[in-house]
């Protein structure tokens, strides 16, 4: 199946809103491993999850950062997506 344009659109908006966030999250100081808020972990479970596995395994953070970002931001344009597809099922366009 490819892609239409509407789905594209939506993917990049969730990705880069997703990703800014995240950024903007560890900007101000949200980078710290212990003491994460129940907030966080929910929404950024997938993030969390990626950058931990790849700082475990490499031992850098700068990596790890990077990774879990890219990850929340692939995570949630996808749900935008999927998103979307629901909702049209739903309304029977």
């Amino acid at each position: 199946m490819v892609p239409t344009k509407n789905e594209i659109q939506l993917f990049s908006i969730g990705f880069t809103l997703l990703f800014l966030a995240s950024w903007l999250y560890i900007l101000l100081g949200g980078d710290y491993w212990l003491f994460v808020p129940l907030w966080i972990e929910v929404i950024a479970y997938p993030g969390l999850l990626v950058g931990n596995t790849c700082y475990e395994l490499f031992g850098n953070e700068s990596l790890a950062l990077l990774l879990g970002t890219v990850t929340i931001g692939l995570f949630y344009g996808f749900v935008f997506v999927v998103f979307h597809a629901t909702w049209k099922l739903i309304r029977g366009r």
